[in-house]
């Protein structure tokens, strides 16, 4: 009897926790009202919905679960959290090419190529490997704006990144410049 009143009441008791994450350093919220909808949310503050559950890791967005977790009288982050300086790391990748001539002599030339677009570049670390299309990022790159510009959850993103840190005060902030990350698997 005991068993099944405390396990009844742990059920309540998570049933009422929400998962739901604002972005860290968040630079402003929305308070959520009786008839708000995450169009109306999203537009209000001048972003995209999709930019909203970035934003606001484990809100639902995906087929199936469009935006049905908005709770009301609960803050939503609207506005980017600040950028802080991203590490900026730049490779080249040499390759060596070796000639032979009749005289069996040997030479060696060295041929240097940057990175180009999303093709080349070290993949991040961690990323799954059954992943369709990455991204290779900029400085100008953030989670928030690969997760909206690709139209991808944040869940999904974090799920085929896992070596990006998504939770507490350290929410995407390892992400690099110059690293490849999966944006569709």
């Amino acid at each position: 009897m005991k068993f099944t009143l405390v396990a009844a009441a742990i059920a309540i008791a998570a049933t009422s926790v929400s998962a739901l994450t604002p972005a860290a350093g968040c630079t402003k919220f929305h308070t959520v009202k009786k008839g708000d909808t995450c169009s109306a949310v999203a537009r209000s503050n001048n972003i995209s919905v999709p930019k909203l559950a970035a934003l606001n890791h484990g809100l639902h967005w995906g087929p199936g679960h469009w935006c049905d977790n908005l709770d009301i009288g609960k803050k939503y982050c609207v506005k980017d959290p600040k950028k802080c300086a991203k590490k900026k790391t730049t490779k080249k990748h040499t390759t060596t090419k070796k000639h032979t001539t009749t005289k069996k002599a040997t030479t060696t030339k060295k041929v240097t190529t940057a990175p180009k677009g999303d093709t080349t570049g070290p993949i991040a670390h961690r990323t799954i490997a059954s992943c369709k299309t990455y991204h290779l990022v900029t400085d100008k790159d953030s989670c928030t704006s690969l997760i909206a510009n690709n139209h991808i959850s944040a869940t999904d993103f974090y799920k085929w990144n896992p070596g990006v840190h998504h939770a507490g005060d350290h929410q995407c902030d390892n992400l690099d410049t110059g690293k490849r990350y999966c944006v569709k698997a």
